[in-house]
Formats: structure tokens, sequence, C-alpha cells
């Protein structure tokens, strides 16, 4: 798997405030399969150099 840098976060205004949203790339979701009915748990970490690591883990039903 490689790195992504094309992957932008948007912002959408909800309910009470705004949600923001990760753009997955296209060639990303067909690889691995990913639908709209997949579930995802995320971790959030920051690796030894200070950088935010998300890590989002596929939930199997």
């Amino acid at each position: 798997m490689g790195n992504f840098s094309n992957m932008k976060v948007v912002a959408k205004k909800g309910s009470h405030s705004k949600v923001y949203y990760l753009r997955i790339p296209h060639d990303f979701i067909e690889t691995f399969g990913i639908t709209e009915s997949d579930d995802f748990t995320l971790n959030v970490n920051f690796d030894k150099d200070g950088n935010l690591v998300l890590c989002y883990k596929r939930v199997k039903k």
C-alpha cells in the first residue's frame, strides 16, 4: 500500500456544527472493495515526530 497525497478533508455544515469528511481516492475504493455500507473504526495517535496518525479499520459484519 502507498501514501495517498491527494486525500483532502471536506467540511460540511451539520445541524449544529461543521462535519468533516476525509475524501478517499477512487483507486483506493476500488482496490480494497470499499462500499457505502462498510463500517470503520478510527484510531487517532501521534507518531514519534508529533505527526497526527489516523488509522481506519474496516469492521467485519
